[in-house]
């Protein structure tokens, strides 16, 4: 669902002139807070919830909320020599599972307290054994008849003579909280519209993962890689050309502004279309877009942060075959999105181009045989795709290598 241009003005006149608000407090990365200075953005210095949710040893500083001194237990850091200082706020150093979530090199370190020696025990004197004496002649006039108890008084059976003891409380109980993806790229902020219920609408997506030749002999290689519902369309500056489908970003919304009323809420969703017009915009599937806001329609401001996606084996799937001096292919998989195919055919390279999307093509000389592709992400790690096709090359549309 799109808004005119004036009504989008308006929002965003609405929105620039709320009253801001204070935060005591900021969020670094310096490992101290000596410095003051704060790092990673609006989001990021909102609350010490979201500073620590941006990972990679993020801080969260001033506010009351200072990261503790270490407890005899044991202290997270992020420095790998295990210096003594405490980083990553109270919530960190709540234990080792919380301090492991924290992201990034975040490690727990054990403290060690060195016991008092033991105090020795006073030399006690032993006490001297008295001589016993002769005992004494018995007076015949003495009774020798033991005296006779008083009866003990009846008990009232209305009261209790016996103390209740302390009754147990519950049993405490630990929750080690999930683990969220650190960011794999800056906090941002932008803007969330919806774009429609339907999963049909996928097929049509410029990324081309569900086109028919994609999927025409299976698409078990777009799960999880193409996690059904949480897909979104985005602006051309994060669309960059088709280099930003497959790409996965966490999007927040704080519950705070919009054109409706809504709640605050979080989704983790995966670029497979653009269009969404505009910059820093994403234009997602109803079941992104409930679990963002709560309801199914509106505008509203968020923030995101790349993600690494949940990884998935590599896949070419050949959008037109059979033919020995020409090939597109459509290129899926790993954690983040394609930035670069090789396909080498009886070992010879060549270099392909994005054609649009997550499709790349090249000229062949028309030789036949084996074939591989070398497959470059965005971040910067390499794959090899080998034995593709049996050795068969050229192959028929549809074929899949993975």
């Amino acid at each position: 669902m799109y808004f005119s241009r004036t009504s989008r003005i308006v929002l965003s006149a609405a929105w620039l002139c709320a009253s801001p608000i204070v935060v005591q407090g900021y969020c670094t990365w310096a490992g101290t807070c000596v410095n003051g200075s704060p790092q990673g953005g609006d989001w990021c210095n909102s609350s010490e919830q979201n500073c620590l949710i941006c990972g990679n040893g993020a801080q969260w500083c001033g506010g009351g909320s200072s990261t503790p001194a270490p407890t005899p237990n044991g202290y997270c850091t992020w420095n790998p020599s295990c210096n003594g200082v405490a980083q990553g706020g109270s919530y960190c150093n709540q234990g080792e599972s919380y301090c492991l979530s924290c992201g990034g090199a975040a490690q727990w370190c054990t403290t060690t307290t060195t016991s008092d020696p033991p105090t020795p025990s006073p030399t006690v004197a032993s006490t001297p054994v008295p001589t016993p004496s002769s005992s004494p002649t018995p007076d015949p006039t003495a009774s020798t008849t033991a005296p006779i108890p008083s009866p003990s008084p009846t008990p009232d059976p209305t009261s209790s003579s016996s103390t209740p003891g302390p009754v147990p409380g519950p049993l405490p109980t630990t929750l080690d909280p999930t683990p969220v993806p650190s960011p794999s790229g800056p906090v941002e902020n932008g803007e969330l519209t919806w774009w429609t219920d339907s999963l049909s609408a996928v097929e049509g997506s410029s990324c081309e993962y569900s086109k028919t030749a994609s999927i025409a002999q299976g698409s078990s290689w777009a799960t999880p890689y193409v996690d059904p519902g949480f897909h979104c369309a985005v602006s051309d500056d994060l669309y960059d050309g088709g280099a930003g489908c497959g790409k996965c970003y966490h999007l927040v919304y704080d519950g705070v502004g919009g054109t409706n009323p809504a709640t605050a809420g979080d989704a983790y969703v995966q670029v497979t279309n653009s269009g969404a017009g505009g910059t820093k915009h994403f234009d997602c599937f109803d079941d992104a877009f409930v679990a963002l806001t709560g309801i199914s329609t509106g505008i509203f401001p968020l923030s995101y942060y790349e993600v690494p996606c949940t990884y998935a084996a590599p896949t070419v799937v050949v959008l037109d075959g059979n033919n020995a001096y020409y090939v597109k292919v459509l290129v899926a998989g790993g954690e983040t999105s394609v930035s670069a195919v090789t396909m080498y055919v009886n070992n010879i390279p060549y270099i392909m181009n994005r054609v649009s999307g997550a499709t790349f093509s090249t000229s062949l000389s028309g030789l036949t045989g084996s074939a591989k592709f070398e497959v470059t992400f965005s971040d910067g790690l390499t794959e090899m795709i080998d034995d593709c096709f049996s050795g068969q090359w050229p192959v028929a549309t549809s074929s899949q290598c993975q």
